[in-house]
């Protein structure tokens, strides 16, 4: 605790360090523009969030009783410790289940080798490519999934309502019920249990990209033959929560994950590496599929062979 305290102090003050050298460049950059021109946004992460305060701080400073709108720096550093720490470990650790689920079932790296042959020849994808890539954003989610990094999602209700769910008998009939909430309740969401529900997904322990794959051959976030629910609702992924309130990474995750996936497949071919001789593939599968709950879903140690692709 007292090196995890004295990590959080360090990174911190770089953070503060890094928004105020930031404020400091754009504002010598906005002085010397012609009186009456605006700032270009900045698009990276750190230069936006701090030139739209500085936008609000110069409107607030017209407008009498407004003082104080905008983001507090605390809430600067929230989004960039947010998108720092929250979107590395959970794109790494979804990386790692992907890469061993690919060694497991090969059979997937050829069909992600495949399209990739057919969207860009022999080129590497470029941004634009990124849609057309259907198996590899499919292989990507069906690894989530399965190992979903986040373990809850708390949520909290603004408003009296109800939340319908699916439960069955001792004899196996299935019933449909309603659970009442107040505003104010806090709810926590199991997002794997969700990932893994039978009423939701067909096999729903079996690796199956395919299940994200609509019959003309494209890409479908919410499970293409995962069926329905009891009430006819249409089935929805919850990797990245939903709503509003959903990952805010999600895009970058997205073409981060893409990316990487394209370049190994693109480049490599690779497979379980034995930790002992004789090992079986029972064994090999469960080792290279466990994790721990910590921050989140932590993959455990595996090795893999790798062979360049002629």
């Amino acid at each position: 605790m007292r090196r995890w305290g004295k990590a959080n102090r360090s990174l911190l003050h770089h953070i503060k360090a890094m928004v105020a050298a930031k404020r400091s460049e754009l504002s010598s950059i906005q002085s010397a523009l012609p009186r009456g021109e605006k700032l270009k946004p900045p698009t990276d992460l750190l230069g936006a969030l701090v030139a739209s305060q500085m936008d609000v701080e110069a409107e607030e400073s017209l407008v009498a009783g407004n003082a104080g709108a905008g983001l507090k720096d605390s809430e600067i550093i929230g989004n960039i410790w947010i998108f720092i720490i929250a979107g590395h470990e959970t794109t790494a650790h979804t990386l790692c289940f992907t890469m061993a689920y690919l060694a497991l079932y090969p059979e997937h790296q050829e069909a992600i080798f495949k399209e990739l042959q057919q969207v860009c020849g022999g080129a590497m994808p470029e941004y634009r490519d990124v849609p057309s890539l259907h198996y590899i954003f499919a292989t990507l989610y069906e690894s989530l999934r399965l190992r979903d990094l986040v373990m809850t999602l708390p949520k909290l209700a603004q408003q009296d309502t109800v939340l319908p769910y699916t439960t069955w008998t001792s004899s196996g009939e299935v019933i449909q019920k309603t659970h009442p909430v107040k505003a104010g309740s806090h709810i926590i969401i199991d997002s794997p249990a969700c990932q893994r529900n039978p009423f939701h997904w067909n096999h729903p322990e079996t690796f199956d990209p395919t299940r994200f794959i609509r019959p003309d051959g494209t890409f479908s976030s919410d499970g293409a033959h995962s069926g329905v629910d009891g009430d006819g609702n249409k089935v929805v992924f919850t990797g990245f929560s939903i709503g509003t309130r959903q990952c805010i990474g999600k895009r970058f995750a997205e073409i981060e994950m893409v990316a990487f996936i394209a370049f190994m497949v693109k480049n490599y071919t690779w497979k379980p590496l034995p930790k002992f001789q004789g090992e079986t593939r029972e064994s090999i599968e469960k080792r290279m599929l466990d994790a721990t709950e910590e921050l989140s879903f932590t993959p455990s140690d595996f090795g893999l062979d790798f062979a360049r692709r002629a």
